[in-house]
């Protein structure tokens, strides 16, 4: 990917759209590329399942990395998503919920 097909945005919220329960790092990763239909984007984070079986052969991977993602997160209580539109790209997110430490 060059500098124009991927834009990273890393933000601290004290209330943000995706979880509205108190200060959060919310961090999005969007790309230009090919989409994910709304059916595809159910199954996702599901472990073992990828978008396109047929892509294995140019994008390889075991189907894992987002279903431990989407575990790891919401083990800190935080969540993971994405928003795409087939032809134009995708923007997947997480957020985290934070706790401000009073300096001693």
């Amino acid at each position: 990917l060059t500098e124009e097909e991927l834009l990273t945005r890393f933000g601290m919220h004290a209330k943000d759209e995706h979880a509205p329960q108190g200060e959060m790092i919310c961090v999005e990763v969007s790309d230009t590329g090919i989409g994910i239909s709304e059916v595809d984007q159910r199954d996702l984070f599901q472990p073992f399942k990828q978008v396109d079986p047929s892509f294995k052969r140019h994008y390889q991977g075991t189907g894992l990395g987002l279903a431990l993602c989407k575990t790891f997160i919401e083990l800190h209580g935080g969540l993971i998503g994405v928003r795409s539109t087939l032809g134009k790209g995708s923007v997947f997110y997480f957020a985290i919920p934070i706790e401000r430490r009073k300096q001693p």
